[in-house]
């Protein structure tokens, strides 16, 4: 395994961490451990995507792979959002976490972009 790998699951351990951390005005169940079940889901969905991701990229501009991606993605998100009903609480979401949330969501995008041009490169290669 080489550094670059190592620091990368370090990073991946690190935004793990960060993510795990409750608000603490929010008061929760520390005996409930369903939080774990999500955090090894998650992982494993991960690994799927880089996986998938890497089959998938073969032959494609790694752009256009990943606006398909992006596309899945919302039309996922916006579906579970409607099926919770959960689309009348837009208009409280306070503008602070608003403006992390797209940030977030900026991150995101640039992560995915060169994510799959890096894919892209490195297929090109072999």
């Amino acid at each position: 395994m080489s550094l670059a790998k190592i620091d990368c699951v370090c990073m991946i351990g690190v935004g793990t961490m960060l993510m795990m951390n409750r608000k603490e005005d929010v008061e929760s169940n520390t005996s409930d451990k369903s939080w774990l079940i999500y955090a090894i889901l998650s992982a494993v969905f991960a690994s799927l995507t880089s996986i998938l991701g890497k089959i998938g990229i073969s032959g494609i501009d790694s752009n256009l792979g990943t606006a398909i991606r992006t596309s899945v993605v919302l039309v996922m998100a916006w579906l579970m959002v409607f099926v919770k009903n959960k689309q009348s609480q837009i208009k409280s979401i306070d503008h602070k976490e608003l403006l992390f949330i797209i940030l977030s969501g900026f991150a995101t995008g640039a992560s995915w972009l060169c994510f799959y041009r890096a894919l892209l490169l490195k297929s090109e290669r072999s």
